[in-house]
């Protein structure tokens, strides 16, 4: 049996199949003309697919085996995934512990270049009220309006907050503008009655809880 024969008869099973299996399937569908060849070059310029995410169209359509045509249409299968699993983030969901939205969270951010901060909104309950993108492209306290994360608090009912951000050069270790920035929103969170439970910085395979490491 083909290689995308196999993906095909089994496509709930795509979570299961290792890279080179993906690749070769999604090399298949772009329709290269030498599939092995393309599966190859993919695989030698981007054994960590995350990179491939990054990569624009003219580079990976000059790898061998790849053409312009190729090379658009595997990038769209990527776009495609990394929105798609971006959006598995927990939403008017439950917040269980640190480890399950840290776990979520490594998932959501999943082949990010740019650094992007999240606030999650909860009743007293720990359930999701809303989650809302609030600054990307840095965590500078410049960036991140105090009043306006409470007052969205106030507007939607919130007791407690959760904010979440993503490291691209994925080290989860807290940066001091983190640190300063998180001790703003404690201090101005506290005055309204409003907890900030935690704050997690988001790297490639792990997750640093705020919480958990005794900084808040």
């Amino acid at each position: 049996m083909e290689q995308n024969e196999r993906i095909i008869a089994m496509p709930t099973a795509a979570n299961l199949l290792g890279d080179r299996e993906l690749v070769t399937a999604a090399v298949h569908v772009a329709g290269a003309d030498d599939a092995t060849r393309a599966v190859q070059s993919v695989l030698q310029h981007y054994p960590d697919l995350e990179q491939l995410a990054a990569a624009t169209v003219n580079e990976v359509a000059a790898l061998p085996g790849l053409s312009s045509t190729v090379a658009q249409k595997l990038l769209l299968m990527v776009e495609l995934g990394c929105r798609a699993q971006s959006r598995l983030a927990v939403r008017h969901g439950k917040v269980v512990s640190a480890g399950e939205l840290g776990s979520t969270m490594i998932r959501h951010f999943a082949g990010r270049t740019y650094e992007e901060m999240l606030i999650l909104y909860l009743d007293v309950k720990n359930q999701i009220i809303k989650q809302e993108t609030v600054s990307v492209g840095g965590i500078e306290s410049s960036l991140i309006d105090q009043r306006v994360l409470l007052r969205k608090a106030i507007l939607y009912g919130a007791a407690q907050m959760i904010m979440v951000h993503n490291h691209p050069s994925g080290d989860p270790q807290p940066s001091s503008a983190d640190i300063s920035v998180t001790q703003n929103v404690l201090e101005a969170s506290n005055l309204v009655g409003i907890a900030l439970v935690d704050h997690l910085v988001i790297g490639s395979t792990d997750y640093v809880s705020f919480r958990e490491h005794g900084y808040i």
